[in-house]
């Protein structure tokens, strides 16, 4: 028997950086910085992973739910963390270029997200605005090029790297998102992400500080050596 869970659908509402106060009785105030807009709701309106401490208040990006201002989705604001690649484009879709419009006219884009694995953000995502119109084909191989230059190019790259897909050969075809998500899933690295303002700025490799540092081994009589 075939059982899903829908994705429920919402309004969005506001957006942005904003000052959680967490108050005693799970009472919760939000105030968005930009706006100045306040909404006062209760702990249940937050998500599972939200950082709850009674009493004090933080400052991270949310996105409110347009009907009853609760909280569908917060990230820290600024900050290096631990992620884990989770999926391309919304969750129960097939993955594919979407078309924006910018500045300057229509674009195309693919959204990654990665979900924080430790500390206190465990379970919140970010996400990474990447471009797909650098996605090419090698004639001579068969295989997905990836051809540019400038920050498109570096984002790109970036998320190859740090993925473990740069080192793959992955078939070309019209929409290789689909391919690109399973074959990081397969993966599955660990790396980080650096948050500014809200959003995913940067991603890089992960590095254990305590694996890395050199061990000072004892001296004869017991004592470590200067």
């Amino acid at each position: 028997m075939k059982i899903t869970q829908s994705s429920k659908e919402f309004k969005k509402g506001e957006r942005g950086i904003a000052r959680v106060r967490m108050m005693d009785g799970n009472k919760v105030q939000i105030t968005m910085l930009e706006s100045g807009n306040s909404f006062n709701i209760t702990k249940d309106d937050l998500p599972e992973y939200f950082p709850w401490r009674a009493g004090k208040e933080i400052k991270c990006a949310v996105t409110l739910d347009g009907e009853t201002n609760a909280v569908v989705y917060a990230n820290p604001v600024t900050g290096d963390y631990k992620v884990k690649f989770r999926n391309i484009g919304k969750e129960d879709e097939v993955p594919a270029p979407v078309t924006r419009q910018g500045a300057k006219g229509a674009f195309q884009a693919f959204d990654v997200f990665v979900t924080i694995t430790e500390g206190a953000w465990k379970g919140a995502c970010g996400v990474r605005f990447l471009n797909p119109a650098l996605f090419k084909k090698d004639e001579e191989t068969g295989n997905l090029w990836i051809d540019g230059y400038g920050k498109a190019l570096d984002d790109l790259k970036e998320f190859l790297d740090v993925t473990g897909l740069s080192d793959l050969d992955i078939p070309y075809s019209e929409n290789p998102l689909p391919e690109i998500q399973a074959k990081a899933w397969e993966l599955g690295k660990e790396f980080m992400a650096s948050f500014l303002d809200g959003k995913v700025q940067s991603l890089s490799d992960y590095f254990d500080l305590e694996e890395e540092a050199p061990k000072t081994e004892p001296a004869a009589n017991g004592l470590l050596e200067d």
